[in-house]
């Protein structure tokens, strides 16, 4: 069955993943002797690196490349190319697949499953695709390289069944701005924006049929079947917290409620559930109803803010916000800007 070390938390990474990046960066320039050293990592005696590393090994190892001026764009387009070898275990699963939409299904339930510092989620809401990557883990979220190692793989992912000249509608970063924009600019080749609620990339659900160019459906079939037995035997948590979020977006973009507050006995009468089991199953999963709520939210409000011409009080009263200033508070936290604002960086 397809697996990663045990590390209690699956915060690893496999020893050729990691000795790929750190020739990367030091192809690039990066002098990394001190921290290979603290480690007693010999690149020349590979036998001395576990055949899993921790992840914040490889954190300390970027942060230290990163002193060093490094373009992070340069080496995301060299250790997340759009072949999809970084991937390993799903390789084959993501390759085999007949379209995107199923190879990147695919792969999100995979990194739901076994890595638990983050957690993404897809939704469609009317013609666009809206892909998130919310970091669980309190210690990586300042992080930029992080956030941008992330978007960048998924990006990437999507320009090798589209082509290289793929672009997203926009791309959003829950870091804040670095002072160097232009190298985030021409690798999305979209607008970025930052300190948002989570990562995000939006973009044409079109894109999810493109068919991918290596899709083979038997040896996608047993991978697949490999992979729902390991979720099977997992049983995480990801899966209830992505139908909870499905079922918040549903009730506010498709029911049009006359009572647009949505408390969480509702949500789990939907679920056919009950508000104590469906808390329990969110805490094992480190997420909370209210930010569960909040999050859904920011997508909608984005969607509507760009791709209808709802006014800003029809978008918060159907938000489920008491008063405008409530939902323009709330949209501000998450962008920096006020709904009318961020409306006007966009052509509806």
């Amino acid at each position: 069955m397809l697996s990663l070390a045990d590390d209690g938390n699956h915060s690893m990474i496999r020893r050729s993943q990691f000795v790929i990046l750190i020739h990367i960066f030091i192809s690039q320039g990066a002098n990394l002797d001190a921290v290979l050293e603290k480690y007693s990592f010999d690149l020349d005696d590979l036998s001395s690196i576990p055949s899993y590393v921790p992840f914040a090994v490889e954190l300390e190892i970027m942060e230290e490349a990163w002193k060093e001026s490094i373009d992070p764009y340069v080496v995301y387009r060299h250790s997340v190319a759009p072949d999809l070898h970084r991937y390993g275990p799903v390789y084959s699963l993501v390759q085999a697949a007949s379209t995107l939409r199923a190879g990147l299904g695919a792969l999100i339930q995979y990194e739901n499953l076994y890595i638990t510092y983050f957690d993404i989620q897809l939704h469609i809401i009317d013609q666009w695709a809206y892909l998130s990557f919310q970091i669980n883990n309190a210690d990586l979220k300042p992080h930029r390289q992080f956030n941008e190692f992330i978007t960048s793989s998924y990006t990437n992912l999507i320009r090798g069944a589209a082509g290289v000249d793929w672009v997203p509608e926009e791309v959003y970063f829950s870091h804040q701005q670095p002072e160097e924009l232009k190298p985030s600019e021409d690798f999305f080749g979209s607008p970025v924006y930052y300190g948002a609620q989570t990562n995000l990339i939006v973009f044409d659900a079109k894109t999810l049929d493109v068919a991918m160019p290596n899709s083979n459906h038997i040896i996608f079939s047993i991978a697949k079947e490999d992979l729902e037995q390991g979720i099977n035997d997992c049983c995480r948590g990801n899966r209830f917290t992505n139908q909870v979020a499905s079922a918040i977006l549903d009730f506010y973009h498709n029911q049009e409620p006359e009572d647009p507050k949505l408390p969480i006995t509702r949500v789990a009468e939907m679920l056919h559930s009950n508000t104590k089991n469906l808390q329990r199953k969110l805490l094992a999963n480190k997420v909370s109803y209210s930010g569960l709520l909040s999050y859904c939210r920011f997508l909608l409000a984005i969607h509507y803010l760009i791709h209808t011409e709802q006014t800003v009080t029809t978008i918060s009263d159907r938000l489920g916000y008491t008063e405008r200033s409530s939902f323009e508070r709330a949209f501000r936290r998450s962008t920096l800007l006020t709904p009318s604002q961020f409306r006007k960086t966009h052509c509806i």
